[in-house]
């Protein structure tokens, strides 16, 4: 019957995403997330409200300060380099869908998509302003069809648009 076929594929699309995210590599980065969260904290009091890990989001989540006012959505992420090598790059990689998630969820909430970098080798933290608070597209990138890798696994490849955005509207926040 089509109601076994959907919970087939319900199952098959958890056992996909758990897989993911209980993979050596998922675990490092929920981790260094944790440990990038907590230099935001102390940095300046912000706190996340992350979106559940266990389905994919369009967004990571949302920003909020002391007073408990959402101030931006965030994207994170997580690798294992060093401000010098993310500078040296000219530009931090993104797919264009998740520009486009970010754009969305910031002009339904009226707050501005930033994409959170955390350099684990020398423990910084760097931000992008990708929109404004209205969801225009605001920071400086270039988009083109690239092929990378599918997943922080790093198992599969896939070609999709990717916004490079360029390093001169990065701030470094820790």
């Amino acid at each position: 019957s089509s109601e076994n076929s959907n919970i087939d594929k319900q199952h098959t699309r958890n056992t996909i995403l758990k897989m993911q995210i209980d993979t050596p590599m998922g675990q490092w980065a929920l981790q260094r997330e944790s440990d990038m969260m907590l230099l935001l904290d102390t940095q300046f009091s912000w706190t996340p409200i992350s979106t559940p890990k266990t389905m994919p989001a369009p967004v990571d989540g949302v920003m909020v300060d002391t007073e408990g006012e959402m101030i931006f959505v965030y994207e994170t992420k997580c690798r294992d380099i060093d401000l010098h090598q993310l500078r040296e790059w000219g530009a931090y990689l993104i797919t264009y869908d998740k520009i486009e998630n970010g754009a969305h969820a910031a002009r339904l909430l009226c707050v501005p998509f930033v994409v959170l970098v955390y350099c684990v080798r020398d423990n910084r933290v760097v931000s992008y302003r990708i929109t404004d608070a209205r969801g225009n597209i605001t920071a400086p990138m270039d988009i083109a069809k690239t092929t990378t890798r599918k997943n922080i696994n790093g198992d599969e490849t896939i070609e999709r648009w990717n916004a490079f955005i360029h390093n001169d509207g990065m701030k470094i926040l820790w």
